[in-house]
């Protein structure tokens, strides 16, 4: 028995279920991520995937070693009036190059943060109040926060590294804003060793896998392509967001859901299922 299903835009499968993926390429996560449709034989009851040509987005590889563009927008931040960041590490950069620079963070900037991590970094090294959700860490739900109902003709800077969602850009937009991105690090995502990995897991009893971004789970799945997969199956997953987990449902069995990822609350959960 096989079941062809959509809704993922990845394709994958595990020899029974097979996600379709997209047709065509619909955010900027989905870059070099083949796309296209499938040809399925009624006779044979085999499948056949037609890739699709074409392409939206790219990427494009540039020499910016001295942070000249990145400091232009901290050089200009009088000209905004919220900055928005997406991680602890967009935080990180945003500091050291404050302090190199020798910039002043103008009074009225509002600050807002999509998780708690985040927020309790910035108010840690910065003397601001930071805007974020109160129960689901997300694009979405930052984006319900009252300080954003009323947003046109405001410029707001969005912190992040290079690549990622564009949800919060783009209803920002729609709400007449005009948004920038300050990308300041590039994502560099681990190819893992499966041989190796199923080797030295073999040593333990208890497996746990922590994925905290909806990209890394995609660049887990891309790996995890046209390979036998049942020795993952004994791995529990935790992950930060119900997103992710809805993305790798296909493989994994079992999938814990955590908004606080940080070190003595990962001890309690891998506690707690022991």
């Amino acid at each position: 028995t096989k079941v062809f299903s959509g809704h993922y835009h990845t394709r994958s499968n595990n020899g029974t279920v097979f996600y379709l993926g997209n047709p065509y390429e619909m955010y900027w996560n989905d870059v070099n991520d083949t796309r296209g449709f499938h040809i399925f034989d009624t006779e044979t009851l085999e499948h056949t995937p037609v890739n699709n040509p074409y392409k939206m987005y790219y990427v494009i590889y540039y020499d910016d070693d001295n942070y000249q563009t990145f400091d232009s927008f901290l050089e200009n931040l009088n000209m905004y009036q919220h900055i928005i960041f997406i991680s602890t590490n967009a935080v990180h950069f945003f500091l050291e190059r404050l302090k190199i620079l020798s910039i002043i963070i103008p009074k009225d900037l509002l600050f807002s943060s999509i998780g708690p991590t985040t927020k309790k970094l910035l108010q840690k090294h910065l003397p601001v109040f930071v805007h974020s959700p109160k129960k689901e860490f997300d694009s979405e739900h930052l984006l319900k926060e009252d300080i954003f109902n009323n947003v046109s003709g405001k410029k707001i800077l969005i912190v992040r590294g290079e690549g990622g969602r564009e949800t919060l850009k783009q209803v920002l937009e729609q709400r007449g804003a005009e948004v920038s991105y300050g990308e300041c690090y590039i994502r560099d995502y681990i190819d893992v060793d499966l041989n190796c990995l199923k080797v030295n897991l073999m040593n333990y009893h208890y497996k746990f896998m922590l994925i905290t971004s909806t990209n890394s789970a995609l660049h887990l799945l891309a790996q995890l392509k046209d390979t036998n997969i049942d020795w993952l199956q004994d791995i529990k997953i935790v992950v930060n967001h119900k997103a992710i987990k809805d993305q790798l449902n296909l493989i994994f069995k079992t999938i814990l859901i955590t908004q606080n990822i940080e070190p003595h609350n990962l001890k309690k959960i891998v506690s707690s299922e022991n």
